[in-house]
């Protein structure tokens, strides 16, 4: 007797039960979820600490890791906001500095 099934139809058994991990379950298995949270948390915490070390002053953690790779001045840091391209930062920075 065949039920149609792939493995059927080239001869072999039948396939009875499917099994899903529950790591692949976020929702049923909160640890898994948790754990990839972790992992980015500790990469933006340690890029938070090296930034705070040079003098800068990030304006939050999340994210940290992404504006160090990313920004091209301080005052990026400083502000989160990155801009495309160095002569567009140099320009937001002396502007910052004028207003101030």
């Amino acid at each position: 007797m065949t039920c149609g099934c792939w493995k059927c139809l080239d001869g072999r058994p039948c396939i009875k039960t499917v099994q899903i991990a529950a790591s692949a379950t976020p929702t049923r298995n909160p640890g898994a979820a948790n754990a990839k949270k972790d992992k980015k948390l500790s990469k933006d915490l340690a890029a938070y600490k090296r930034m705070r070390d040079a003098g800068a002053q990030p304006i939050r953690v999340d994210g940290s890791a992404q504006i160090e790779t990313l920004a091209h001045n301080a005052h990026e840091i400083n502000t989160g906001t990155v801009w495309a391209n160095e002569k567009d930062a140099a320009r937001a920075e002396r502007l910052h500095q004028e207003m101030a």
